[in-house]
């Protein structure tokens, strides 16, 4: 998506945001900023566990969102330019381990192998205009919904 910024899920409630900084004058410098993010308190509070990233994927706009999952069936959206934690919510009852998102569709994978499609079309526009988490949640359980969820078998 940005070939100068990545994400770096991690254990112990904490993200890393990267952001690959090239000067050139006479001669080229290329250095790595990083950002540590920390997962909010109340999901670990509520889980009396500490949290890991375990996917992350990020959404095209202009806002900078990005989607990580949790070792906890979580998923938190972040902004990369704030390093700040907007949003999360539950998601499933297990690992989250497979995210992608495509327009404005996001789909979750969990390690029992239940995939959910979640329609993601008006969250950038519910952070954007600035709404508290309290009425940005309920929006999300409007607008994101899971609308369509079936659990394949997995066999190896």
């Amino acid at each position: 998506m940005r070939a100068n910024e990545f994400v770096l899920g991690c254990s112990n409630n904490l993200i890393r945001f990267c952001t690959i900084i090239e000067t050139t004058n006479e001669t080229q410098h290329v250095r790595l900023q990083i950002n540590h993010g920390q997962i909010p308190s109340s999901l670990n509070e509520q889980l009396k566990k500490p949290c890991e990233i375990t996917a992350c994927t990020y959404l095209i706009s202009s806002m900078n969102l990005v989607i990580c999952a949790t070792n906890f069936g979580f998923i938190t959206c972040w902004n990369t330019r704030t390093n700040t934690c907007l949003l999360h919510w539950k998601a499933d009852a297990n690992e989250i381990c497979f995210m992608t998102a495509i327009k404005h569709k996001l789909i979750t994978g969990s390690s029992t192998g239940c995939l959910r499609l979640w329609n993601i079309e008006h969250l950038e526009m519910n952070l954007a205009q600035g709404k508290d988490n309290l009425s940005v949640f309920r929006s999300i359980r409007r607008d994101i919904f899971m609308f369509f969820c079936f659990c394949l078998e997995i066999t190896v």
